[in-house]
This record gives C-alpha cells, sequence and structure tokens, in this order.
C-alpha cells in the first residue's frame, strides 16, 4: 500500500471540502440538534473514505502498529477524531480535530497542540492536519489547516 504516491494539499482540501458539503446535505441534522462530535465526524470519516479509497479512514483509532497504544509523549493517550492513513505503517496523510458550535467546549487549543504534536511527532509525520468547527450554517464553518514542513507544523492559508 505504501507505494501509492501521496496526495498534494490541493488535493486533499478539496476532496475533504467536498466530503464536508455531503455531510451538511445528508446529515445536517447531527451538526444542528446538538449531536455529539463522535456522531459528526463518523459521518464525515464515511464521506472522506469514499473520496480516498486506497487509503484507511478511521476515526478515534488507537494504535501505533500491532500492539502500541497510539498516543504521543505529551499525552498519555490521544485518539485523533478522524485521520486518513495506511494501518500499521507509517503513512499518515492527515489528522482531524473537531469541534461542535454546540459543544460546551469549543476551545480549540487543546486540539491544535495535538496536532501539531502527531505532525511534528517522529512516529507519525502527518503530512496535513485539520481543525473544524461545525456550525449550523455550512457558510460559517471554520477550517484550519496545517502542514508538516521538514517536521514542523506550520499553518496554511486558505
Amino acid at each position: 500500500m505504501s507505494s501509492i504516491s501521496r496526495p498534494s494539499f490541493d488535493e486533499v482540501r478539496r476532496k475533504i471540502e467536498t466530503a464536508l458539503q455531503i455531510l451538511y446535505k445528508n446529515d445536517h441534522f447531527l451538526i444542528t440538534n446538538c449531536t455529539h462530535e463522535r456522531a459528526i465526524t463518523h459521518k464525515l470519516a464515511e464521506h472522506i473514505q469514499r473520496l480516498f479509497p486506497e487509503w484507511h479512514v478511521d476515526c478515534e483509532y488507537n494504535r501505533l502498529g500491532e500492539e502500541l497504544p497510539k498516543a504521543i509523549p505529551s499525552q498519555d493517550e490521544s485518539y485523533p477524531d478522524v485521520i486518513i492513513h495506511h494501518r500499521n505503517t507509517r503513512d499518515n496523510i492527515l489528522i482531524i480535530e473537531a469541534k461542535s458550535i454546540h459543544s460546551n467546549d469549543r476551545n480549540d487549543r487543546h486540539d491544535k497542540i495535538k496536532i501539531k504534536a502527531y505532525i511534528e511527532d517522529s512516529d507519525y509525520r502527518y503530512q496535513f492536519g485539520l481543525w473544524i468547527c461545525f456550525y449550523d450554517d455550512p457558510a460559517e464553518t471554520k477550517l484550519d489547516w496545517f502542514e508538516n514542513q521538514a517536521g514542523i507544523c506550520c499553518g496554511v492559508s486558505s
């Protein structure tokens, strides 16, 4: 599987934006009715999977290889909301952390620290990161993109 070429930032962003459009069209109820972010990100992951058929798209994934829990040194346990990767390899394309406008905790600080850690950690080295805040109106949805630039997490201007 690792012989598959990695997608560019523009390709990843375009596919994620398409998945979000499908999510808002088909699953808007989940966003507007205070549904837990896990339900929303699960549906988002289903839509992403169809757009990345050669990759695995997982929610709350907790493995590094076959035996170790997927965690970064700065956190005891850490389960990304959604990831695009090849299981049991170091092929990691995108880590997504998400919040809903209806969440009691909309603070993005912890999520963005997690994204940075996964991008910069030598065991993971995600190519890209995305923080999403779902709003009832799709036009208000916030997307903050990050990119791995020589092992350093950098923000990407949209």
